[in-house]
């Protein structure tokens, strides 16, 4: 008797994950995909995408990259797949940046994030290589890239640039990058050389 019961409990635990799995197959894992690419740039006019991340190839999240030109910076909205990493999110944005701001043949050679919550951005020498730079652009170019990192990442206090991996005194001559960058970016000080270039 004990083992028609233990037949009968077998099939039925088989029939429950069977009809388990036909239901996950059915209405979660076959679902349409969102979108297209992973990576989607919105125009101006296009509807804003929610802020959620919900994981599916195909879906992202919003992120604006703030591009330096000449009257400061313009920002782009692009759709990227985010990582559950910060530092990782971080990287797919600077590529993406890279692509639309910097020097040919800019890298990222790797983000770091120590226990005060400070992230360092290591470049590969083309970002400041046979580059001249007077006070206006250099100082857009820092306030950049600290606006596209900290309006999009959570959790960072504040960034560091490297070169190669090394610190540099300055990246053209006009701003220390010695120190964190925030509170120099955003100064009412430092904010007049946007306005005001000094050649």
């Amino acid at each position: 008797m004990n083992t028609k019961w233990f037949i009968a409990a077998i099939i039925a635990v088989l029939v429950i994950a069977s009809v388990f799995g036909w239901y996950m197959a059915k209405n979660i894992l076959n679902k349409p995909e969102a979108g297209g690419d992973s990576l989607v740039v919105q125009s101006d006019g296009m509807p804003k995408m929610p802020d959620f991340f919900s994981g599916r190839a195909g879906d992202g999240s919003p992120v604006k990259l703030y591009i330096p030109n000449d009257n400061g910076t313009v920002v782009e909205e692009i759709r990227i797949q985010k990582d559950t990493l910060p530092v990782k999110t971080v990287e797919l944005i600077i590529v993406e940046y890279l692509k639309r701001s910097a020097p040919k043949d800019t890298k990222l050679l790797g983000a770091y994030k120590d226990r005060s919550n400070i992230l360092y951005l290591d470049f590969s020498d083309e970002l400041i290589k046979n580059r001249q730079f007077d006070a206006k652009q250099e100082f857009v170019l820092l306030k950049s890239i600290v606006q596209t990192v900290l309006s999009n990442v959570q959790g960072i206090e504040d960034l560091k640039i490297l070169i190669e991996g090394k610190e540099e005194e300055s990246l053209g001559g006009h701003m220390l990058s010695l120190y964190p960058l925030k509170p120099a970016v955003f100064s009412d000080t430092l904010k007049r050389a946007e306005r005001n270039p000094a050649n």
